[in-house]
């Protein structure tokens, strides 16, 4: 982590950014609520463990470890796992080389969500250039956080949007379709 300890979300001077600290803060306790949770569960379990251990009581034994195990499986999977796949996420977003596309809303992907390196996206295309063109092969893919409300875009709005890879960091509707200005 380049800019500071500890810090997942550096403030972003942007107005349009689509991370806050208030996100760090709830990543945060989502995290600290999955490890509580995992740790609970375990402590459970191997306490109902250790006695079958001391009498030993074989047929108690697997049954306590089998769903230790199958506990355990599942809260990686099911809460630690994306907390920390979304963290990873974040850290990333603001470490590195970010780009300024501006151009123009071709098509969204509302209903459909897509599973990119442990975070939930819905993607998006924007043409960057000539609308008016009738074969626009100047097309970007894009990704926008399905965990984040969507902007007030529409078909043909003027889109200025800063992207890490293909991941929105921040955007901003220029122009609606309608010729009116937004921003």
């Amino acid at each position: 982590m380049p800019q500071g300890k500890g810090k997942t979300f550096p403030v972003i001077d942007n107005p349009d950014a689509v991370y806050t600290a208030e996100d760090e803060a709830a990543l945060a306790g989502q995290l600290r609520r999955s490890w509580i949770a995992a740790g609970v569960f375990a402590a459970a379990l191997a306490a109902a463990l250790i006695p079958t251990l001391a009498l030993r009581v074989q047929w108690a034994t697997m049954l306590a470890t089998v769903g230790l195990g199958a506990l355990g499986i599942f809260l990686w999977g099911m809460k630690v796992t994306p907390a920390l796949s979304y963290r990873k996420h974040a850290r990333e977003i603001h470490s590195g080389l970010s780009r300024q596309v501006e151009g123009w809303l071709a098509r969204v992907d509302e209903g459909q969500i897509t599973f990119r390196e442990g975070i939930d996206c819905y993607a998006f295309v924007v043409n960057v250039g000539d609308p008016n063109h009738p074969d626009p092969k100047d097309e970007r893919l894009l990704y926008w956080d399905a965990q984040k409300p969507f902007p007030d875009w529409r078909i043909g709005s003027k889109l200025k949007i800063t992207a890490h890879g293909n991941d929105v960091i921040a955007l901003s509707v220029v122009r609606d379709p309608n010729g009116g200005g937004v921003s």
